[in-house]
């Protein structure tokens, strides 16, 4: 393909980033780890001046010259713009002295981009003040699955067929302790429950049709300031026609 080939996975801690250049194959894959945070920490080996620090790059890192300008770091609370980068010589460029860093040390150095960016960068060598070549990025994450089960985020309105309002209470049965003589239910990861009223069978064939009644409940939960929805639909896999209505 003509393209880079991207696959990021990006957790609470740690984002993976996969690539595979473009004419390539999987023997030429590249891998690197950023912090989620998106900040990317390196080690400073040698203050060569108050404003040229010597860095010491991590393996698999892409890093051409030039390739850190226009990042910024943080040193004694005062945020300094990198304005160039030598990578034969590791020589990263300040705009303004740091005279409080030391070595050896480390420093973070972002572009404000989430950290599944960042990695792209990385693989392909484009500095922020570069154009990304041609990419074919994939991106899964957990974050969306560690904030339902820390019960973060905005409240959530759940959307299911009538007769279904207790799915995801009954769940599938299982429980922390199985031999516990009282079992505790964990909340809802939902705020509100609206049924909708229709129904398909098992081959996505409409046996109730879609009605609108559930509008009044969905502008009610509005007005109530829930503005996130999950749909759950039966059979929708099958034919999501109404879910998508």
């Amino acid at each position: 393909m003509n393209s880079w080939q991207i696959s990021a996975d990006t957790g609470g801690t740690f984002t993976d980033c996969f690539g595979i250049p473009p004419g390539a194959s999987l023997d030429d894959a590249r891998l690197v780890k950023v912090l989620s945070s998106g900040k990317l920490r390196v080690s400073v080996t040698e203050l060569i001046d108050d404003h040229t620090l010597r860095l010491e790059i991590p393996e698999g890192w892409n890093t051409p010259n030039n390739f850190f300008a226009g990042f910024q770091t943080t040193i004694a609370d005062k945020e300094i713009l990198a304005v160039d980068w030598d990578h034969a010589r590791s020589e990263l460029r300040l705009q303004a002295p740091c005279p409080k860093l030391h070595a050896p040390s480390a420093i973070d150095l972002f572009t404000g981009e989430e950290a599944p960016v960042l990695g792209a960068r990385l693989l392909t060598g484009t500095g922020p003040r570069d154009t990304f070549p041609p990419l074919d990025f994939r991106l899964g994450t957990t974050r969306g699955t560690n904030a339902l089960l820390e019960r973060k985020g905005a409240p959530v309105a759940f959307f299911v067929t009538r007769g279904f309002a207790d799915l995801l209470v009954i769940g599938d049965q299982r429980r922390p302790d199985l031999f516990a003589l009282a079992h505790h239910r964990p909340p809802p990861l939902y705020e509100r429950v609206i049924e909708v009223d229709e129904r398909l069978d098992a081959d996505g064939r409409p046996i109730m049709p879609l009605h609108s009644g559930f509008e009044i409940e969905a502008k009610s939960a509005l007005e109530a300031g829930i503005r996130v929805a999950a749909v759950a639909l039966l059979h929708s896999y099958r034919n999501p026609e109404h879910e998508i209505a």
